[in-house]
């Protein structure tokens, strides 16, 4: 059984009028158009994020550190 629910959305002008040509070009209802845009980023953001890794060359070392964005931040925040 399909549950639909209205609602009120405030959209800023600018915003609205492109969505709602775009939804008009794919042969989309701006309903179905903003259901379809909340979906794919609410997957999007639950979908695990590839972590970029930065090389630090160590002078006098033989082995490479690497760190993520993460961990970096992790450090400079504890003031390393």
């Amino acid at each position: 059984m399909l549950i639909l629910m209205r609602t009120t959305l405030i959209i800023d002008d600018p915003i609205f009028m492109q969505a709602k040509k775009f939804a008009l070009e794919k042969g989309l209802t701006l309903g179905s158009l903003t259901s379809q845009a909340l979906q794919e980023h609410m997957q999007r953001d639950l979908e695990p994020r590839r972590t970029e890794r930065f090389m630090m060359p160590l002078f006098g070392g033989s082995t490479p550190v690497t760190y993520s964005l993460e961990e970096i931040a992790k450090l400079r925040d504890e003031g390393r």
